[in-house]
């Protein structure tokens, strides 16, 4: 719930492509946590799918950064 808050804030003080790749990190975060108290592994089609969120969400920054639209 407080994710969802500072979130809706954050956007309002700045533009939506500043932040949403920041949005992503729950991803990674949240398997960390849930690993170290729960004892839970994720599947490889989790893995699979967070690499591919990793993936395209960097290579979508780096097309911006070269084309200098910050």
């Amino acid at each position: 719930m407080l994710n969802i808050v500072l979130m809706t804030k954050a956007m309002t003080l700045s533009d939506v492509s500043y932040i949403a790749p920041y949005d992503f990190l729950r991803l990674p975060i949240i398997s960390i946590l849930a690993f170290m108290f729960f004892d839970e592994t994720p599947e490889l089609s989790t893995l699979i799918g967070a690499f591919i969120l990793f993936m395209s969400s960097f290579l979508m920054f780096n097309s911006v950064k070269k084309n200098n639209f910050y």
